[in-house]
Protein backbone atom coordinates (compact mmCIF):
# COMPACT_ATOMS: atom_id res chain seq x y z
CA UNK A 1 0.00 0.00 0.00
CA UNK A 2 2.73 2.31 -0.18
CA UNK A 3 3.70 2.48 -3.12
CA UNK A 4 2.01 5.51 -4.80
CA UNK A 5 0.41 6.83 -2.09
CA UNK A 6 3.47 8.90 -1.08
CA UNK A 7 5.03 6.40 1.37
CA UNK A 8 1.66 5.96 3.29
CA UNK A 9 1.05 3.08 5.39
CA UNK A 10 -3.05 2.61 5.54
CA UNK A 11 -4.65 0.92 8.03
CA UNK A 12 -8.14 -0.61 7.65
CA UNK A 13 -10.50 -2.49 9.60
CA UNK A 14 -13.39 -5.14 9.16
CA UNK A 15 -16.35 -5.76 11.27
CA UNK A 16 -18.49 -8.44 10.63
CA UNK A 17 -21.46 -10.35 12.50
CA UNK A 18 -23.85 -13.19 11.79
CA UNK A 19 -27.42 -14.58 12.81
CA UNK A 20 -27.18 -16.76 16.15
CA UNK A 21 -29.47 -17.89 18.45
CA UNK A 22 -27.30 -16.80 21.72
CA UNK A 23 -23.67 -16.14 22.35
CA UNK A 24 -22.96 -19.67 22.74
CA UNK A 25 -23.71 -21.11 19.24
CA UNK A 26 -22.12 -17.28 17.80
CA UNK A 27 -18.76 -17.62 19.79
CA UNK A 28 -17.45 -20.69 17.23
CA UNK A 29 -18.57 -19.66 14.61
CA UNK A 30 -17.47 -16.38 14.71
CA UNK A 31 -14.04 -17.61 15.83
CA UNK A 32 -13.89 -19.87 12.79
CA UNK A 33 -14.80 -17.02 10.61
CA UNK A 34 -11.77 -15.45 12.03
CA UNK A 35 -9.34 -17.67 11.26
CA UNK A 36 -10.31 -18.00 7.89
CA UNK A 37 -9.72 -14.01 7.28
CA UNK A 38 -6.29 -13.93 8.94
CA UNK A 39 -5.78 -17.05 6.67
CA UNK A 40 -6.77 -15.56 3.65
CA UNK A 41 -4.38 -11.96 4.33
CA UNK A 42 -1.77 -14.01 5.30
CA UNK A 43 -1.83 -15.90 2.12
CA UNK A 44 -2.43 -12.32 0.37
CA UNK A 45 1.17 -11.30 2.30
CA UNK A 46 -0.99 -8.67 4.41
CA UNK A 47 -0.38 -8.61 7.83
CA UNK A 48 -3.39 -8.69 10.25
CA UNK A 49 -4.60 -9.29 13.57
CA UNK A 50 -8.18 -9.01 15.31
CA UNK A 51 -8.73 -6.31 18.16
CA UNK A 52 -10.05 -7.43 21.77
CA UNK A 53 -12.69 -4.88 23.28
CA UNK A 54 -10.87 -2.69 24.33
CA UNK A 55 -8.86 -2.04 21.04
CA UNK A 56 -12.64 -1.98 19.48
CA UNK A 57 -13.83 1.08 22.44
CA UNK A 58 -10.01 2.98 21.99
CA UNK A 59 -10.63 3.18 18.20
CA UNK A 60 -14.18 4.30 18.56
CA UNK A 61 -13.41 7.11 20.83
CA UNK A 62 -10.17 7.80 19.20
CA UNK A 63 -11.14 11.12 17.82
CA UNK A 64 -13.47 12.02 20.71
CA UNK A 65 -12.46 15.34 22.44
CA UNK A 66 -10.26 15.04 25.82
CA UNK A 67 -9.45 17.21 28.20
CA UNK A 68 -7.75 17.93 31.72
CA UNK A 69 -7.93 20.30 34.34
CA UNK A 70 -5.06 22.46 35.01
CA UNK A 71 -4.29 24.21 38.22
CA UNK A 72 -2.03 27.04 38.08
CA UNK A 73 0.60 29.05 39.49
CA UNK A 74 -1.36 31.75 39.61
CA UNK A 75 -4.31 30.07 41.43
CA UNK A 76 -6.23 29.99 38.00
CA UNK A 77 -8.39 26.58 37.33
CA UNK A 78 -8.34 25.87 33.55
CA UNK A 79 -10.18 22.97 31.46
CA UNK A 80 -7.48 22.36 28.72
CA UNK A 81 -8.80 20.83 25.70
CA UNK A 82 -6.08 18.06 24.50
CA UNK A 83 -5.17 15.94 21.47
CA UNK A 84 -6.42 12.42 22.16
CA UNK A 85 -3.84 10.95 19.60
CA UNK A 86 -0.90 13.00 21.70
CA UNK A 87 0.80 10.67 24.35
CA UNK A 88 -0.40 11.84 27.54
CA UNK A 89 3.03 12.88 29.04
CA UNK A 90 4.02 15.05 26.10
CA UNK A 91 0.38 17.05 26.69
CA UNK A 92 1.50 17.20 30.50
CA UNK A 93 5.48 18.52 29.68
CA UNK A 94 3.79 21.40 27.68
CA UNK A 95 1.21 22.26 30.38
CA UNK A 96 3.03 22.27 33.25
CA UNK A 97 6.11 23.33 31.48
CA UNK A 98 8.63 20.87 32.90
CA UNK A 99 11.05 18.22 31.73
CA UNK A 100 10.51 15.62 34.62
CA UNK A 101 7.00 14.82 35.99
CA UNK A 102 6.10 13.24 39.46
CA UNK A 103 2.42 11.59 40.15
CA UNK A 104 1.05 12.60 43.34
CA UNK A 105 -2.28 11.49 44.90
CA UNK A 106 -4.16 13.63 46.58
CA UNK A 107 -6.85 12.23 48.76
CA UNK A 108 -9.55 14.24 47.99
CA UNK A 109 -8.84 13.73 44.27
CA UNK A 110 -7.92 9.99 44.34
CA UNK A 111 -11.52 9.04 46.61
CA UNK A 112 -12.80 10.43 43.08
CA UNK A 113 -10.18 8.64 40.59
CA UNK A 114 -7.89 11.46 39.91
CA UNK A 115 -4.17 12.02 39.84
CA UNK A 116 -2.01 15.07 39.77
CA UNK A 117 0.99 15.33 37.77
CA UNK A 118 3.46 17.86 38.90
CA UNK A 119 7.35 19.40 38.25
CA UNK A 120 9.07 17.16 39.98
CA UNK A 121 12.19 19.72 39.88
CA UNK A 122 10.06 22.49 40.05
CA UNK A 123 11.49 23.77 43.55
CA UNK A 124 14.98 23.36 42.20
CA UNK A 125 14.75 25.30 39.48
CA UNK A 126 16.73 28.94 40.11
CA UNK A 127 14.73 32.15 40.79
CA UNK A 128 11.69 32.94 43.13
CA UNK A 129 9.08 29.48 43.54
CA UNK A 130 5.38 29.76 42.67
CA UNK A 131 3.47 27.99 45.22
CA UNK A 132 -0.03 26.67 43.63
CA UNK A 133 -2.07 26.77 46.45
CA UNK A 134 -5.07 24.87 45.54
CA UNK A 135 -2.72 21.96 44.43
CA UNK A 136 -0.71 22.04 48.25
CA UNK A 137 -3.93 21.85 49.94
CA UNK A 138 -5.05 18.98 48.01
CA UNK A 139 -2.07 17.23 49.05
CA UNK A 140 -2.46 18.46 52.47
CA UNK A 141 1.09 20.56 52.28
CA UNK A 142 -0.33 22.41 55.59
CA UNK A 143 0.33 19.44 57.57
CA UNK A 144 3.63 18.44 56.12
CA UNK A 145 4.92 21.12 55.06
CA UNK A 146 5.88 20.59 51.32
CA UNK A 147 4.23 22.74 49.33
CA UNK A 148 3.81 21.84 45.23
CA UNK A 149 4.89 24.62 43.21
CA UNK A 150 4.44 25.58 39.63
CA UNK A 151 1.36 24.81 37.36
CA UNK A 152 -0.28 21.21 37.80
CA UNK A 153 -1.96 18.96 35.39
CA UNK A 154 -4.87 16.80 36.92
CA UNK A 155 -6.10 13.52 34.97
CA UNK A 156 -7.88 9.99 35.53
CA UNK A 157 -6.28 6.79 37.38
CA UNK A 158 -7.65 4.36 36.08
CA UNK A 159 -6.16 0.54 36.21
CA UNK A 160 -2.82 1.39 36.80
CA UNK A 161 -3.21 3.79 33.78
CA UNK A 162 -3.85 7.26 32.99
CA UNK A 163 -6.42 8.65 30.63
CA UNK A 164 -7.64 12.06 29.90
CA UNK A 165 -11.39 13.24 30.79
CA UNK A 166 -14.45 13.22 29.05
CA UNK A 167 -15.39 17.29 28.88
CA UNK A 168 -18.42 16.49 31.26
CA UNK A 169 -15.87 15.00 33.67
CA UNK A 170 -13.50 17.89 33.33
CA UNK A 171 -16.07 20.58 33.78
CA UNK A 172 -17.29 19.06 37.00
CA UNK A 173 -13.93 18.56 38.46
CA UNK A 174 -13.03 22.29 37.86
CA UNK A 175 -16.21 22.94 39.10
CA UNK A 176 -15.75 21.20 42.63
CA UNK A 177 -12.41 22.45 42.77
CA UNK A 178 -13.24 26.34 42.12
CA UNK A 179 -15.92 26.02 44.95
CA UNK A 180 -12.34 24.63 47.34
CA UNK A 181 -10.12 27.46 45.65
CA UNK A 182 -10.66 30.22 48.19
CA UNK A 183 -10.13 28.57 51.22
CA UNK A 184 -7.15 26.71 49.62
CA UNK A 185 -5.43 30.25 49.09
CA UNK A 186 -6.41 31.49 52.61
CA UNK A 187 -4.80 28.23 54.39
CA UNK A 188 -1.63 27.81 52.26
CA UNK A 189 -0.82 31.59 52.83
CA UNK A 190 -1.46 31.14 56.77
CA UNK A 191 0.70 28.06 56.96
CA UNK A 192 3.46 29.08 54.58
CA UNK A 193 3.76 32.79 55.41
CA UNK A 194 2.50 34.34 52.15
CA UNK A 195 2.55 37.92 53.15
CA UNK A 196 -0.35 40.44 51.01
CA UNK A 197 1.09 42.25 48.62
CA UNK A 198 1.35 46.22 48.87
CA UNK A 199 0.41 47.53 45.29
CA UNK A 200 2.10 51.20 43.91
CA UNK A 201 -0.15 53.25 41.93
CA UNK A 202 0.28 52.23 39.14
CA UNK A 203 0.89 48.61 38.52
CA UNK A 204 3.08 48.01 36.03
CA UNK A 205 3.25 43.83 35.10
CA UNK A 206 5.61 41.47 33.55
CA UNK A 207 4.39 38.74 31.62
CA UNK A 208 8.26 37.37 30.98
CA UNK A 209 8.50 37.28 35.11
CA UNK A 210 7.00 34.54 36.59
CA UNK A 211 5.29 35.56 39.97
CA UNK A 212 4.47 33.81 43.46
CA UNK A 213 1.42 32.40 44.96
CA UNK A 214 -0.84 35.05 43.84
CA UNK A 215 -4.45 34.91 44.66
CA UNK A 216 -6.22 37.76 45.78
CA UNK A 217 -3.61 39.78 46.39
CA UNK A 218 -1.79 37.17 48.62
CA UNK A 219 2.18 36.53 47.72
CA UNK A 220 5.13 34.84 49.62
Amino acid sequence: LAKGNNGLTKTKFITYGIEAENFKAAKPRLERIEIDLLNNFKRLGVAASPLDGRERLKLIRMNEKKFAVMLTDTQEIKTLECDPQEELFEIARGTIGCEWIELVEAEPLAQKGYLMLIDEEGKLKKGPVSINCLASDLYGADRHGDAIVGNVMVVRAEDERLTLLTKEEATALAAGLEEKRDLAVEKISAAFGLKPIVKPELEIVDLSRRQSCRKNSMER
